[in-house]
């Protein structure tokens, strides 16, 4: 997912950390980025084919979120 162009890279990680915020529901994830929630629903099954794993696999979920917190923690480019 990193090696996306920065935009769409950016995206999907806003839409992830806020869809693990809203507890997983893609209706509140959708309100609080302001679109539709079919969209919230697409993004996360795009990050699931670029990092070949299921979000709703529940060895996933920690790494996935731990993951987002460790990109807070890295210098930016």
């Amino acid at each position: 997912m990193l090696d996306l162009p920065d935009d769409e890279r950016e995206v999907l990680l806003k839409t992830l950390t806020i869809w693990y915020q809203s507890g997983r529901s893609a209706a509140r994830a959708a309100g609080l980025l302001y679109c539709h929630r079919n969209t919230i629903l697409n993004r996360p099954r795009r990050i699931e084919q670029l990092c070949g794993s299921s979000l709703e696999d529940h060895r996933f979920l920690p790494t996935g979120y731990l993951g987002l917190l460790t990109l807070d923690f890295l210098p930016s480019a």
